[in-house]
């Protein structure tokens, strides 16, 4: 009989696994990290781990949502009161350059692909809802105007993200060829 869990219990629960799974995702990554070894990190039993998620892409899911919304907050604390746009590009290059800090961003290539495959459309296609609505409430937030679509300033961004992956690759070059990159979206699509 599965033991039943307070909400206290439960968000500590799911918290704790979020946690098990970003650092299982930095060393091993996705393929390679399994559902029982992150109910072993976090004290719980396999079989409880289907009270909390229907499976390990949806843990890994909520995971890259809880950094995301890390990396929110850290937007926020980072804008100046009435940023300019050339203040807002510097945020954006502090946020990404800390993405390169995170063992788990070098591996989301080949882990995102299989995820998605593993997720409804409709689940995918919300996580991208969500994110355009972030970026809305920025430019909207800060007064800035802009002469592209509020999606394909996200999308833009979502590359840019997705680009991590590369840094190996590009080696020395990567943190300088990101920040040109920044600085080009924000000087042509922002006003």
């Amino acid at each position: 009989m599965a033991k039943s869990f307070t909400d206290h219990e439960r968000e500590l629960i799911k918290q704790k696994l979020q946690e098990c799974c970003e650092v299982c995702w930095g060393k091993l990554g996705y393929r390679k990290t399994t559902v029982g070894e992150l109910c072993s990190m976090a004290g719980i039993s396999t079989g409880a781990f289907y009270l909390f998620y229907d499976s390990k892409e949806l843990l890994f899911v909520d995971t890259f949502n809880r950094i995301q919304e890390r990396y929110d907050g850290l937007t926020e604390r980072l804008m100046p009161e009435n940023p300019t746009k050339y203040e807002f590009a510097n945020v954006l290059k502090q946020i990404f350059h800390e993405f390169e800090k995170m063992p788990w961003m070098l591996k989301l290539q080949d882990d995102l692909e299989i995820i998605l495959r593993k997720l409804p459309p409709e689940f995918i296609q919300n996580s991208f809802k969500s994110d355009i609505g972030n970026l809305s409430i920025i430019i909207e937030k800060y007064g800035f105007k802009t002469n592209v679509s509020v999606e394909l300033l996200t999308s833009m961004f979502y590359i840019l993200s997705m680009s991590i992956t590369a840094m190996p690759v590009i080696g020395e070059q990567y943190a300088e060829t990101l920040d040109l990159a920044i600085d080009a979206i924000i000087e042509k699509y922002i006003d």
